[in-house]
């Protein structure tokens, strides 16, 4: 199993590359990972083997407090169903309470099954489905997790 962790300022090139595999078109650049690190540092994970990062998840602050966007979770095709993503997420929610925050907000795909059985597993419910999210023809569930409601799943995170 990769090792998963806290990001640093080295792996910025690995991040990237693995935004530009997963995400393609709507891939962060280089430029606004490395301000990741900077705004919500201890929330930018990474999965890491032999050097090189495989997969990665990010968790940014919201206006409203207590409350974050968890803004990518992408792992390389050749490493998926492996329970990768699966920690990513477990480490970023559990960081995530660690600093105050109680509920966390993404969007997905709403064809994309895998992941959305993957939130659901954790404890994350559908707020809604916004037609044109990302422009003409881009929806996107909107999905909520709640620590409170979720406090046994974080036991399990320990």
């Amino acid at each position: 199993m990769p090792e998963i962790r806290q990001a640093t300022v080295a792996e910025v090139d690995g991040l990237t590359r693995v935004e530009r595999d997963v995400y393609v078109g709507h891939a962060y650049s280089s430029t606004v990972l490395r301000q990741f690190l900077d705004i919500a540092g201890p929330l930018v994970i990474v999965a890491v083997e032999d050097g090189e990062v495989i997969g990665h998840t990010i968790a940014l602050p919201a206006v409203s407090e207590g409350e974050a966007w968890l803004v990518a979770l992408a792992v390389r095709g050749d490493w998926r169903k492996r329970g990768i993503g699966r920690s990513l997420s477990r480490l970023v929610l559990s960081r995530a309470v660690d600093h105050g925050y109680r509920t966390i907000h993404l969007t997905v795909e709403p064809d994309n099954q895998i992941a959305i059985g993957l939130y659901e597993s954790l404890g994350f419910t559908t707020e809604g489905k916004v037609p044109d999210y990302f422009g003409k023809d881009e929806p996107r569930l909107v999905m909520r997790w709640s620590a409170k409601r979720s406090e046994q799943l974080l036991h399990a995170f320990a």
